[in-house]
């Protein structure tokens, strides 16, 4: 449904909404999975956009934005909830129910403005645009294991169960942003892009209500296009700029108290428990915290490229990409003096055998851990030295629209 509304002579209002719906019946279905243990997919969903635009004047436009989406994503066991899943190691079979079950609600809203201005005569022409941004999002999801365990059998029968609630992620992310930009025609043959973006980021847990992840990235921007002769055939474009991730739940998700310790213990064939109960996997909520000076990752780009249009609407072009990556979020292993104890071995060489011919002679300092595992502390942070990087070059070739057809092709 896209509804088309003219106000007046300088307003008007479009928009649409749309809804669907998929399901799958067996999701999961293998050779090794008995069509019990397979999951029924139900997801379904609806997006929304309204956009208003006002004619301010012969220079001057303002346009406003508003969309969303919601839906929720369900992965069911045939058996219902209460029956756990087995896995025979010995078959290397799942049976008797799905060993687990998965529900997703996701919703986002989202509100933008910007005004645009043009002006000249002022240092050349310029094309400013001025814009702001809020965003609020709602997710939503619970795993677990059915009945709160997961058996493994041997030749059918069972003797060993995974106890775990599974984990519970409730959470929100609201972002405001402000921008600015300009496209400024200094001369009729160089052209520069200045710009500038601020966004302030908030992640909250609905269960305490608390702020926990809190980033305020800014991102500049520059660019130019020249065009070399004069000739509107041979332009040169360059841009550097840097962008940052958007509004994520996954970098605060160890921190909700929805996350449930993980257990195991020998059954017997009635799945009654006959031995210790062992912790397996702590709490993540109990063992990590979040860096005070977090920051949101972040890539750095520069590109440079030239075109240059051969015959008729014919052009060819080369760029070259560069792209850092940084300010990556993750969890960090707290190590404390004491957590482990230092232990001096012999360098067996490559063939990892004492007393052969590629024996180096020195020695291998190895550590263990001493403390037990859910004393161990986490800390969600930007891991120093970590980065990834891309080099790039690109080739294209692009024939415009005209005799009924148009092709681009490009390889790098």
């Amino acid at each position: 449904f896209k509804p088309t509304l003219r106000l007046g002579q300088s307003d008007t209002l479009t928009g649409f909404i749309q809804a669907e719906r998929y399901d799958i019946d067996g999701r999961g279905a293998a050779s090794t999975v008995a069509p019990e243990a397979t999951v029924e997919e139900l997801s379904a969903g609806a997006a929304w956009s309204a956009n208003y635009t006002k004619v301010l004047s012969s220079s001057t436009v303002f346009v406003a934005r508003f969309a969303g989406f919601t839906g929720y994503y369900d992965l069911l066991p045939y058996n219902g909830d209460d029956t756990p899943g087995w896995y025979d190691v010995e078959h290397d079979f799942y049976g008797v129910n799905s060993y687990y079950f998965y529900k997703a609600d996701r919703t986002r809203n989202q509100l933008n403005a910007s005004l645009t201005k043009y002006a000249s005569n002022f240092a050349g022409e310029h094309n400013l645009k001025f814009g702001v941004e809020f965003e609020r999002s709602h997710i939503k999801s619970e795993w677990a294991y059915p009945g709160g365990s997961y058996v493994l059998a041997s030749f059918g029968e069972p003797y060993y169960a995974y106890l775990y609630d599974g984990y519970l992620k409730d959470s929100s992310n609201n972002r405001f942003a402000l921008y600015a930009q300009d496209s400024w025609a200094i001369t009729p043959r160089f052209t520069l892009n200045p710009g500038v973006r601020v966004d302030l980021h908030r992640g909250i847990q609905q269960a305490s209500d608390d702020t926990v992840f809190k980033t305020n990235p800014i991102s500049p921007r520059i660019g130019f296009a020249w065009d070399l002769l004069g000739t509107n055939r041979t332009v040169l474009r360059g841009h550097y700029g840097w962008y940052h991730d958007g509004a994520k739940s996954s970098y605060f998700d160890p921190l909700d108290p929805g996350n449930s310790p993980q257990f195991g213990a020998y059954v017997d064939a009635n799945l009654n428990i006959i031995s210790d109960v062992y912790l397996r996997n702590t709490s993540t909520a109990t063992t990590h915290s979040m860096d005070e000076n977090i920051k949101h990752p972040r890539l750095k780009q520069s590109t440079v490229g030239i075109e240059h249009a051969l015959v008729g609407n014919l052009s060819l072009s080369v760029n070259g990409i560069w792209r850092d990556y940084d300010r990556f979020v993750d969890d960090v292993l707290i190590r404390v003096p004491g957590d482990y104890s230092a232990t001096t071995l012999d360098d067996p060489g490559p063939d990892d055998e004492h007393g052969t011919s590629d024996d180096p002679g020195s020695t291998i300092t190895g550590y263990e851990q001493v403390i037990a595992p859910e004393d161990q502390r986490f800390l969600i942070t930007n891991p120093e030295g970590a980065f990834r990087r891309y080099r790039g070059i690109e080739f294209v070739a692009n024939k415009r629209m005209s005799d009924r057809w148009q092709l681009q092709a490009s390889g790098g």
